[in-house]
C-alpha cells in the first residue's frame, strides 16, 4: 500500500510501501530515494487506502533498520509512529482527479490530439476536436510517471455542440494489475491537488 511522507504543511518528503502495521507503528520499505529525516521528526503520512480513499495521519519519524516482515523476509524499512488519524477523503468508488494532461489518442492509426482533463482508475474525461459518436472505442497510450500502458477507452458521454467537444470515457479490458498503476498515479495527484489547494 502506498504513503506519502510529508511535513506538517503538506510538502511531500518521501514516498514507500507500507510492509507492516502493528501496534500503531508503520514499516515503509526503503527505496531508492532517500528519506532526509532526524528521529522524532513529526510529519503526516498520507495513505491510499482501498476502501477508505485518502487517509491522512499524524505521527513521527522514528528510525531506519533491517527487519524481519511475516511472509516477506529481510528488509531494510523506515518505521514511523502514528499517533491520530486527522481526516479520510473519499468521495466515490473511484476517485477522480483534475487533470490537464495534453495527449493524444489513436483513432484506426490516426493520431488525435486531446486534453485529458479529470482521470479515475476506471476511466477519465477528455475535450478534443473531433466529433466522435457514443459507444466509439479508440487506443490510448498511458505514459505518464514512467508508466506505459496501452489501454482501449470507449466513450460513454458525449458534451458540446461544437468542438471542442467533451467525452467521458470508461477504460475496456484493463488488467488488474495496470489499474492499480493508474489508481497510484491517481492517488498522487490528488495528493498533489489538495496540497496546492486544488482539490
Amino acid at each position: 500500500m502506498k504513503v506519502d511522507v510529508c511535513s506538517l504543511d503538506n510538502k511531500r518528503i518521501w514516498s514507500g510501501e507500507l510492509v507492516r502495521e502493528v501496534n500503531k507503528q508503520w514499516a515503509l520499505r526503503k527505496n531508492e530515494e532517500d528519506l532526509h529525516l532526524a528521529p522524532g521528526s513529526l510529519v503526516k503520512l498520507i495513505q491510499y487506502h482501498s476502501v477508505r480513499g485518502l487517509v491522512y495521519h499524524e505521527g513521527a519519524f522514528l528510525n531506519s533498520k533491517r527487519e524481519y516482515i511475516e511472509e516477506i523476509g529481510y528488509l531494510d524499512v523506515h518505521l514511523f509512529r502514528i499517533d491520530r488519524v486527522l481526516e479520510a477523503v473519499q468521495r466515490r468508488r473511484e476517485v477522480k482527479v483534475r487533470t490537464r494532461i495534453e495527449d493524444i489518442i489513436l483513432d484506426a492509426g490516426r493520431r488525435v490530439p486531446i486534453k485529458i482533463l479529470n482521470l479515475s482508475a476506471s476511466g477519465l474525461y477528455f475535450e478534443a476536436e473531433e466529433d466522435y459518436p457514443v459507444g466509439k472505442k479508440v487506443d490510448y497510450i498511458f505514459s505518464q510517471e514512467k508508466m506505459r500502458i496501452p489501454l482501449k477507452i470507449e466513450i460513454l458521454r458525449k458534451t458540446g455542440e461544437k468542438p471542442p467537444y467533451g467525452y467521458g470515457c470508461r477504460f475496456v479490458g484493463l488488467a488488474e494489475s495496470h489499474q492499480d498503476s493508474v489508481r497510484r498515479y491517481v492517488f498522487q495527484v490528488q495528493v498533489k491537488n489538495r496540497r496546492e489547494g486544488r482539490e
